[in-house]
């Protein structure tokens, strides 16, 4: 009887684990269309503490028309370093009204003694883009992103 149970136990936990576990852990990516203007792309979002924390690092590079938008949980200051990174950046801040605050161009990649990028204005979401990105749009502070 006891191990009739213990086996019943075991059966429910095994498809909790494969129904609702995994599929959460295996989950796509969340992508939104971002558009500065006319220019647009799509960008993988990373909101919660660990997709902002690992953003792009050890990736090989950043497909064309791609970018990662951070949403971050408070408006302030956020700061981004190049630790860990195989390729370029332009970064670009953006306030809680969607307005460019700051942009940084072709932020290199470093493996020690990394300096921080930031800008003085508090912030709500960072995008991060191919290097290069920012000249060839004309991307600049002041104009409006529009996204979901």
């Amino acid at each position: 009887m006891i191990t009739y149970g213990l086996n019943k136990v075991r059966t429910l936990f095994n498809l909790f684990l494969i129904f609702i576990i995994t599929p959460a852990l295996c989950a796509a990516p969340v992508r939104k269309n971002v558009c500065i203007e006319k220019t647009c792309i799509i960008a993988e979002i990373a909101q919660l503490p660990d997709e902002i924390m690992r953003g792009l690092m050890d990736r090989e590079n950043l497909p064309a028309g791609t970018g990662m938008l951070f949403v971050f949980a408070q408006e302030g200051y956020h700061d981004f370093w190049m630790k860990n990174m195989r390729f370029p950046l332009d970064i670009i801040w953006i306030d809680k009204d969607k307005e460019i605050t700051g942009i940084i161009e072709n932020a290199a990649p470093c493996d020690k003694d990394c300096r921080s990028f930031g800008v003085n204005e508090k912030t709500k979401y960072v995008l991060e883009v191919n290097a290069g990105f920012v000249r060839e749009n004309n991307i600049s502070v002041g104009q409006i992103l529009t996204f979901p």
